[in-house]
């Protein structure tokens, strides 16, 4: 046993208190990491959601285009109407994205299970990425976007026959095409 005040307790002592240290430089480092870490995912599903919702707008306005042959509306006023209907719309989007993930789960699930015997030996899939995603959309619902964004994904669905100037001519194997 060693006494205090002795040189081997004094050396263990020191060891001890550098220990100490090194574990609290770990930890600290670790949770810089793990903060980053956060932060880069809040900005992964952030970018992800915003690409998702302009995929959606120009899907949901070619859609308004297709609808409305006879009488088209004016981008403005196509733009006015999606952000009125901001949380109705985004609402169609987590409906139609939370069927589609069910789907393809199901279908995961099944061809994963197809030899299992037993209901209860069946594997689950569970996608918590996707459930961050969906409450970042949920987020994202809750102020619409500004109309001169909206505007933006609209005139990319924009039929051709409706855009203004002259149209392009593609040539194909040496005959001109007018699209």
């Amino acid at each position: 046993m060693n006494v205090a005040g002795s040189s081997d307790y004094e050396a263990g002592f020191k060891d001890g208190e550098r220990f100490e240290q090194r574990l609290r430089q770990a930890a600290s480092s670790l949770l810089l990491l793990q903060n980053k870490a956060s932060t880069n995912r809040n900005i992964d599903l952030r970018n992800q959601s915003r690409g998702l919702i302009g995929e959606w707008l120009q899907i949901y306005s070619k859609k308004r285009w297709e609808e409305t042959k006879g009488s088209e509306p004016t981008i403005e006023k196509m733009a006015r109407d999606i952000a009125e209907g901001w949380k109705q719309i985004i609402g169609l989007l987590l409906t139609e994205l939370q069927r589609q993930i069910s789907e393809s789960t199901e279908e995961l699930e099944k061809e994963i299970n197809k030899n299992t015997k037993k209901e209860s030996d069946n594997i689950r899939i569970k996608n918590p990425e996707f459930n961050l995603l969906l409450r970042k959309l949920k987020e994202l619902s809750v102020t619409s976007y500004k109309i001169d964004t909206i505007k933006k994904y609209i005139r990319l669905s924009k039929p051709s026959h409706l855009r203004a100037g002259r149209p392009k001519i593609i040539r194909k194997q040496g005959v001109g095409v007018i699209s």
